[in-house]
């Protein structure tokens, strides 16, 4: 049963960002982390997070992330509003990796096309990991 419920996850299947202009694509891993892959763009955040109501937090985590992925050589600027996925970017949910690529929190279950379809046998998947 538990091959078959990963097989139902299927772990070779690419999920792409529903929005239009958005050029991201990510995996769920055999270990159940999710992978944003190599040639994604992912957004710059905007300073103008640092008003919203959470004092900046958003901004902070997400900017905080990136700047370590860019350490790591995992992402490279790309150009004054994006940066450039260079070497598959692992996160332990499918909303961090929303918020890498957005740039700005997102419900990652709905953030990317067929995501959201799969999230119960996720969840019990990892339940019994």
């Amino acid at each position: 049963n538990s091959k078959e419920e990963t097989k139902e996850i299927a772990l070779d299947k690419i999920y792409e960002v529903k929005k239009q202009g958005h050029y991201a694509h990510l995996k769920i891993n055999s270990d159940l982390t999710f992978s944003i892959l190599p040639n994604s763009i992912l957004l710059k955040s905007s300073p103008k997070m640092l008003t919203w109501s959470d004092n900046g937090k958003a901004y902070k985590t997400i900017t905080s992330s990136i700047k370590e992925m860019i350490d790591k050589e995992k992402i490279k600027e790309n150009n004054e509003n994006t940066f450039l996925v260079v070497s598959e970017v692992k996160t332990n949910s499918p909303s961090t990796a929303g918020n890498l690529i957005q740039g700005a929190p997102v419900n990652g279950w709905s953030f990317f096309e067929g995501l959201s379809e799969i999230r119960d046998i996720y969840k019990k998947k990892k339940e019994t990991k």
